[in-house]
């Protein structure tokens, strides 16, 4: 720095180390502390006469800063808005996934932006004479738990209430902290974090779509489905043949049924193994 003429004389002070050229010296704030100090310029001529002048700079404190992150989130939680926590207000917030609001006061965070991971936000202020401070904290952003899901086969609507059924991963139980919970029509969830019951009678004809939904130990959600088809009962027709005598012998190839595929029973019937016919005797 250079600050005094005639040139060749000495500068001292607080926080001051001269240049050794008579011109020139370097002023440390931080070695001379907060407040008001007095540099001095001493100046001898070829004469020896000797002058002395001075004056002050002030050193400004930098601006007492503090800021608290919100809490650990999940990925999936969506922007969070109005976020605040940086005192004094009048700074700016900046890090992975942050939009500072340029209003001094909030910001948005964007969980999904930032991605999975610890990361830092910092509030940054200037203050009145241009001193700048900021402080930092951390957030953590946590994966959706991984969650799969495979329905039971594909059944009958007169099958009866299908019990114990599990099929979610992971399959872990309420003991644990984790939950996972099944719905869908004709479902009832054991509350148990495992397993269910389904009734194809309640869930009806068709195709239906049973989910498994998980929740791990940080709170994040994520859940699987799946389809099972119930089926309605199959159109059956049948005549037995007229009324005959005892002595009448066996009566080979009868049928007389729609559709075929099925097979005969009841007293005297051998059923012939063809899905169509049968004898009676």
């Amino acid at each position: 720095m250079i600050g005094a003429t005639p040139t060749g004389g000495f500068y001292s002070g607080p926080g001051v180390t001269d240049g050794g050229d008579g011109a020139t010296y370097n002023f440390d704030p931080a070695a001379a502390g907060v407040g008001t100090h007095t540099i001095t310029y001493d100046f001898t001529d070829a004469n020896g006469c000797a002058v002395r002048t001075t004056d002050d700079v002030e050193v400004f404190a930098l601006p007492n800063v503090t800021f608290s992150a919100p809490a650990d989130l999940c990925s999936e939680a969506g922007v969070q808005t109005g976020l605040g926590g940086g005192a004094p207000t009048g700074g700016v917030y900046s890090g992975p996934g942050v939009t500072d609001d340029g209003n001094g006061m909030t910001y948005s965070f964007n969980p999904a932006a930032a991605d999975v991971g610890v990361h830092t936000i910092t509030y940054t202020l200037t203050d009145a004479n241009g001193c700048t401070a900021s402080a930092s904290d951390d957030v953590e952003v946590f994966p959706l738990p991984i969650v799969g899901f495979t329905a039971p086969a594909d059944l009958c609507i007169d099958a009866g209430v299908q019990t114990g059924l599990g099929g979610g991963t992971p399959p872990e139980g309420t003991e644990t902290g984790d939950l996972g919970v099944y719905s869908g029509d004709g479902v009832t969830d054991d509350g148990n974090g495992m397993t269910y019951s389904f009734d194809p009678a309640a869930a009806g004809i068709g195709v239906h779509t049973i989910t498994y939904t998980y929740t791990d130990e940080n709170g994040c959600t994520d859940s699987a489905s799946d389809d099972i088809e119930v089926f309605d009962f199959p159109v059956v027709t049948f005549t037995a043949p007229g009324d005959l005598c005892i002595d009448s012998g066996v009566h080979t190839g009868l049928g007389c049924v729609l559709p075929t595929g099925g097979s005969y029973t009841g007293d005297g019937v051998t059923d012939d193994g063809n899905g169509m016919t049968y004898s009676f005797d």
